[in-house]
């Protein structure tokens, strides 16, 4: 039996805005794994039981399929020693852009008003909890971050965040916060985003490494 993905959408053919779910997606085509795609993340394994959270989905994949490209280390050999001090240092240089890039609250304060509008009457409760913050502030703060990130991580010829050659998790982080903007709003994602050259770039790099249409075409027109 395959390995069975269930992604988030607000109801039936509604678009996919998980940033959690669009990290395990990215991680199971990267190893290049065949799954099944189901309408939460959670993984069902070969065995059939379930895996939940996205970075321990990650740390299960480069474990079991040590063959396949590393996903922190995507530049190094395979195997990958998983213990090593080096791929515990990419891991955590994928949780610090997770964690410095895009303010959580900001970026939630943003998405859940409008997303809430494509859910169902009875899920919509859960996503209108937090009152709309200001949001030309708040889009103004992320897209310095996002400048600042670029700036710092995409200079000098290197092409993706997790290293200068080859996407990885690192990578898998930004483009996953970037979708949850662009489920909702083209316009917000490109004030946030696109507006800085060296995104926009990185971005088209990541769509032509992994072209998911079936994420992209649900996407908002404006």
């Amino acid at each position: 039996m395959p390995i069975k993905l269930f992604d988030l959408v607000p109801q039936p053919g509604g678009v996919f805005f998980s940033p959690s779910c669009l990290r395990t997606r990215l991680s199971l085509i990267h190893k290049q794994l065949p799954f099944e795609k189901a309408t939460a993340p959670i993984i069902q394994l070969e065995d059939g039981s379930y895996l939940m959270d996205s970075d321990k989905i990650a740390a299960y994949l480069d474990k079991e399929y040590p063959d396949r490209l590393n996903l922190f280390l995507p530049d190094a050999s395979k195997p990958v020693d998983l213990d090593s001090a080096e791929y515990s240092k990419a891991k955590q240089a994928a949780a610090d852009i997770d964690t410095n890039m895009t303010p959580p609250r900001a970026l939630w304060g943003i998405f859940a008003p409008l997303m809430a509008k494509l859910f169902t009457a009875e899920t919509r409760a859960y996503w209108t909890s937090d009152a709309r913050l200001g949001e030309a502030e708040i889009v103004k703060q992320l897209h310095e971050l996002i400048k600042e990130a670029t700036a710092d991580k995409l200079a000098d010829e290197n092409l993706f965040f997790t290293s200068p050659s080859k996407p990885g998790y690192t990578d898998f982080y930004v483009l996953s916060d970037y979708r949850l903007l662009r489920s909702v709003s083209a316009k917000l994602a490109y004030d946030v985003y696109e507006a800085d050259e060296r995104c926009a770039a990185w971005l088209e790099r990541m769509k032509e490494a992994y072209p998911m249409p079936e994420v992209w075409e649900r996407d908002p027109k404006e």
